[in-house]
């Protein structure tokens, strides 16, 4: 090779290395007006111990369900899809598929493809079908999960709590389907209640109904009566529930029907002992016609 050469080729790499060198950070991006590319907004947390910077992303927040389809949900919650327990919102566990579930739930949802669990064995896989969330006229949250089995649901849970503004609520005209004064009518006494609480101004109340296989969990907030005493309402609407949980399984299922909810709610005290009612009394008190329904309590120590 000829000096010549050499030092054009020698000149040539060293105009190239230059052109690739890295756009300086403060030099900004151009962007073309039709640029269908978002800014997501930036908040900056200063470490003030060694003046650190750290840049979090703030996530959009999901969009809520279009009204004709909140509208929708809502009617199919006031009839539970036209079904009765253990059948839940048109999914008969031991019958329905885990397909069929997801084409009844699907439009519902914020999620839009079947989320496994990867830990699950192959012959139980739950499934968390999805999230709904709409703000028709109160912001109502829930979820629901899918106990798998052959490719079967063969239990389910669902959770949904509700809040107007700042204070949560379940409210009747969405929910009432699922009111204890609503069930005590449709599948008269339970064969058990369980009662924790209420401690710090809250509770809980398991009912069981064990040949039908299903349990609902009720959250609630008690009013304070005196030192040691209060007030509970297990009702909705016009009561001081804030959540609901309801835990069904096939009529087949051999699982006890205590441990649908996920926890051992059989550690819990009895309605019996916890406020001295007997189940008929409890029954008869919710069934009533004075409502709300609301008993006093003890607190625990």
């Amino acid at each position: 090779m000829s000096k010549t050469l050499f030092i054009i080729m020698l000149s040539l790499l060293i105009v190239a290395g230059a052109c690739a060198q890295p756009v300086p950070r403060s030099t900004p991006l151009e962007t073309t007006p039709s640029s269908t590319l978002e800014v997501l907004p930036f908040l900056t947390q200063i470490n003030e111990s060694n003046n650190e910077k750290w840049w979090i992303t703030e996530d959009p927040p999901l969009p809520t369900l279009t009204s004709a389809i909140q509208d929708e949900f809502y009617v199919l919650l006031s009839l539970n899809g036209n079904c009765e327990f253990p059948c839940f919102l048109g999914i008969r566990p031991g019958e329905t598929t885990l397909a069929e579930a997801n084409d009844l739930m699907e439009k519902f949802t914020q999620t839009k493809s079947l989320m496994l669990d990867p830990i699950a064995s192959a012959e139980t896989v739950e499934v968390y079908l999805g999230k709904i969330e709409t703000n028709k006229d109160i912001d109502l949250v829930a979820w629901i999960n899918l106990h798998v089995v052959e490719e079967r649901v063969a239990r389910m849970t669902f959770h949904v709590s509700a809040s107007r503004g700042a204070q949560s609520v379940a409210d009747d005209e969405h929910l009432s389907y699922y009111s204890l004064r609503n069930i005590f009518n449709k599948y008269g006494t339970p064969d058990r209640v369980y009662m924790y609480g209420p401690k710090y101004g809250s509770y809980e109340m398991q009912v069981v109904y064990e040949d039908t296989k299903f349990v609902i969990d009720l959250s609630g907030n008690a009013k304070n009566v005196s030192a040691d005493k209060y007030e509970v309402c297990p009702n909705l609407g016009d009561g001081d529930i804030t959540e609901i949980k309801i835990a069904l399984a096939s009529p087949s299922d051999r699982i006890d029907v205590k441990e649908l909810i996920g926890y051992p709610i059989d550690n819990n005290p009895t309605l019996e002992n916890a406020t001295g009612l007997s189940l008929n009394n409890f029954y008869n008190l919710l069934i009533g016609d004075q409502q709300p329904a609301c008993f006093e309590v003890q607190q625990p120590k």
